[in-house]
């Protein structure tokens, strides 16, 4: 039998629209087909039908063009098909509509954090968890893959590498990177609590996600933060083997992209810049986007960078080189570039000269070319007197034994010179000087070496080869090439130096190999000066085994040859922290329908209230309470929230706890200050005399005794920081001091709220800078009685703002 069904599935098929293809092959093919293909969600779909309705109506049923020639008994028949059809149509339009509606809906949702973990260089770690980090075994198998510290030989005056390793090996190797996902969530904590002002200390965010999902969640905390992009989108075409998905129709191409980049331009700076690479497949369509996104009037430039100078073989008749880079500016009046240094090299070809100042070039004071007569510009004809013995300039004789030097051109014409008297009198000290030439004198003005220079849009440096500055770099890295085509760092490196400054944060949402990450690392070790940081985001498992990986080994050592690190002696200190995102998908598959919903409606109410149901809001209402769509009452204990994820690259699920601190921090745009360990405590209470309450309740219960106990009923955790009194307008400087409060629920709310003013006090009397001018905390309480006369903060309830920032839609 099994061999039957073998070969059954090994025959060809003849009708097939593939040739030769098998009945297994065709079934693998649908299968793939299904778990990759791509489906667009309409935006407007009710209105869309329904407008097609109408025209079908028009056209194909009443047939207007023939209606003054109709007998009135046919425009009546005709009248009432009309009608029937569109009664039909109208609940099958509700329907779609409902369900497309819903798929929309969840798309849109702010996707909740499902990991999130830190990687910082040892030198940013508390000296007192270097025993912890030694005993962590996963941790040192990671630092011997990416960095191969076993290899590492000791000498008189260093230790080598041990296992297990030591204290003093650690504090020679500071620029080792701990990644927090080896470790427990208390050793997570007490590390994070021992960083002040944490986000002003990470140098970098990754997000683990879909591009949009994550453009969606970080709106409210980067609004107005980026001041350069540089996205390398996928150019839709068959020319390479990538990662991303290439090949799709050129309008779903551009809706995809135009989604995308809408997203990002409110995070972008008024002087912000965008940069998107692209090849000849889809120039002009990018630029008909960017137009209409940006407006042509923010059109800066067109690149064109010659990243292949070989040519592409597989090109008939023209072997292209070369792709492209548009530019645009959020604000053009308002932007902001730099210009590009120029290196030892191109200065001293460009300026071969050299005195005790510096390089210049000689250029002749004579103007030449159009309008270089006297007649031109009579004023600018005048004597410049020079002594040769003492090598000096003035603007009349001093004595004899000067030369009197005119601007005479070779042909005996009278000329002029190019600057007026004031100007060149500037210049007598040390930026002039005379060569006889031609029986005669010229003076030539020194032109003082400059550093940079304005970028021109040609780009045919060598560094931008692709095949050596970006596959090259990467496969010395990870000794093979483990991601197709990544970019020259050095191109990516010029397009930062133009469009961001020292301190500026720097975004690419399609974080492909980290090329712009290691371009941020590269320029902050170079320059002391510069601060830079990087938001990457990218989905799927090369995010786990290309993109992290190399940024890690590019904080660690910054020259590498078969996987391993050549040099580490320059210290990159460096944290940045990654998140991990719920996807769409795993929003539809933590979907939970309660039919007994529907169920007891169709029981309850009349059969046209039922159908109004069914069509409108069915979806809505039976999936109210699943946990993607935030269930509120998991905000009685904020850790045990789960949902069931996908694994990168693979059909397999997880469970992975939500974060709904981190998820809330982003909600509400968070600028974090300090994020405390979580703290526990039992509690014994008493009643006491109350003479404010009535006769009948003299006594009160009260909190005797709060102790902290790792294992006791109530648990807090308090993250503070700061958000903008207008998230709409971020720069104009205006805080809110913001201190977010998350506890766990006993079944005794009474209790609870007496235990949180306990705390609250102790922690309101341990802080002398206790500021704040909003308290969010989950589960009703009684905060607010707790107000002093100078306190002006405002207490909120944390599941409503979080509920209402999930699903708003805040793009605008």
């Amino acid at each position: 039998h099994a061999s039957s069904y073998l070969n059954l599935l090994s025959k060809k098929l003849s009708s097939d629209e593939k040739v030769e293809r098998t009945l297994l092959a065709k079934y693998i093919d649908k299968f793939t087909k299904r778990q990759t293909t791509d489906y667009f969600i309409h935006k407007d779909l009710d209105g869309f039908l329904r407008r097609e309705l109408d025209f079908y109506l028009k056209n194909e049923v009443l047939n207007l063009d023939g209606v003054e020639d109709a007998e009135p008994a046919f425009i009546e028949s005709q009248l009432a098909k009309v009608k029937l059809i569109r009664k039909i149509a109208t609940q099958l339009i509700e329907f779609l509509a409902q369900l497309e509606n819903f798929q929309k809906k969840l798309w849109l949702k702010k996707k909740s954090v499902v990991e999130t973990n830190y990687c910082l260089t040892l030198n940013r770690v508390p000296d007192e968890l270097y025993p912890e980090v030694i005993a962590n075994k996963s941790q040192l198998d990671e630092w011997i893959q990416h960095f191969a510290i076993d290899e590492i030989d000791g000498d008189l005056d260093t230790p080598g590498f041990t296992n297990p390793l030591t204290l003093d090996f650690l504090a020679v190797n500071q620029g080792l990177v701990l990644d927090t996902k080896f470790f427990e969530d208390e050793f997570k904590e007490r590390l994070l609590a021992s960083i002040a002002d944490f986000d002003s200390q990470s140098d970098g965010l990754l997000v683990h996600s879909e591009n949009f999902q994550a453009l969606n969640l970080l709106q409210n905390r980067y609004r107005e933060q980026i001041q350069c992009i540089y996205i390398d989108p996928p150019y839709n075409t068959t020319a390479k083997d990538i990662l991303y998905k290439d090949g799709y129709r050129h309008s779903s191409w551009l809706s995809l992209l135009r989604d995308r980049v809408s997203r990002s331009t409110n995070l972008m700076q008024k002087t912000g810049n965008i940069n998107v690479a692209i090849d000849d497949a889809e120039v002009s369509s990018l630029k008909f986007l960017l137009d209409e996104v940006f407006g042509r009037e923010n059109f800066v430039s067109t690149v064109v960078i010659q990243q292949n100078p070989g040519g592409r073989s597989d090109q008939k008749h023209v072997a292209v080189s070369h792709e492209y880079l548009h530019i645009y500016a959020r604000n053009f009046p308002h932007l902001s570039t730099n210009e590009l240094p120029l290196s030892e090299k191109e200065i001293k070809k460009r300026y071969p000269h050299e005195d005790n100042i510096s390089r210049y070039r000689k250029s002749d004071l004579r103007k030449t070319g159009d309008g270089s007569l006297r007649i031109d510009r009579p004023n600018l004809f005048y004597p410049i007197y020079y002594s040769p013995k003492l090598e000096s300039f003035s603007l009349s004789r001093v004595d004899a034994s000067q030369i009197k030097i005119l601007p005479i051109k070779g042909n005996l014409e009278e000329g002029r010179w190019r600057c007026m008297k004031e100007t060149v009198q500037e210049l007598f000290t040390t930026n002039l000087l005379v060569e006889r030439r031609n029986e005669g004198f010229t003076i030539y003005e020194k032109d003082r070496a400059k550093t940079t220079e304005k970028p021109k849009s040609c780009w045919f440096e060598a560094k931008h080869n692709t095949a050596h500055y970006g596959t090259k770099k990467l496969s010395s890295m990870f000794n093979s090439v483990p991601f197709a085509h990544p970019k020259s760092v050095s191109t990516v490196l010029d397009i930062l130096t133009i469009g961001s400054s020292n301190s500026d944060t720097v975004l690419d949402y399609f974080g492909g190999s980290g090329t712009t990450a290691v371009a941020v690392i590269e320029f902050n070790r170079k320059d002391p000066q510069s601060s830079r940081k990087y938001i990457l985001v990218e989905m799927g498992h090369h995010f786990v085994d290309v993109l992290k990986p190399r940024i890690l080994k590019s904080i660690y050592a910054e020259m590498w040859k078969d996987g391993k690190p050549v040099s580490t002696s320059s210290l990159s200190s460096h944290c940045f922290k990654y998140v991990r995102l719920e996807s769409y998908e795993d929003t539809l598959n933590n979907l939970e329908f309660d039919s007994n919903k529907t169920k007891t409606l169709k029981q309850r109410t009349e059969s046209d209230l039922y159908k109004d149901y069914m069509l409108k809001y069915w979806l809505d209402i039976e999936s109210q309470g699943s946990n993607s769509l935030l269930n509120v009452a998991f905000f009685r204990d904020p850790l045990p929230y789960t949902l069931s994820i996908k694994k990168p690259g693979s059909l397999e699920s997880e469970t992975k706890q939500v974060d709904l601190i981190e998820t809330f921090n982003y909600l509400i745009g968070l600028r974090v200050r300090h994020i405390s360990s979580s703290k526990s405590f039992t509690a014994s209470f008493k009643e006491v005399t109350d003479p404010e309450l009535p006769n009948d309740q003299v006594k009160k219960l009260v909190v005797e005794n709060l102790v902290p106990d790792t294992d006791g009923p109530w648990w807090f955790r308090k993250v503070e920081g700061w958000v903008p009194k207008n998230v709409f307008s971020p720069s104009n400087e205006e805080k809110e001091h913001t201190l977010i409060i998350w506890r766990k629920l006993t079944d005794n709310l009474a209790r609870d709220n007496l235990v949180l003013n306990e705390w609250f006090n102790r922690v309101r009397e341990a802080d002398q800078n206790f500021t704040f001018d909003r308290i969010y905390v989950n589960g009703s309480s009684n905060l607010a009685t707790l107000k002093q006369n100078d306190d002006r903060w405002e207490v909120c309830l944390l599941e409503e703002k979080f509920l209402k920032c999930m699903w708003q839609d805040n793009t605008e």
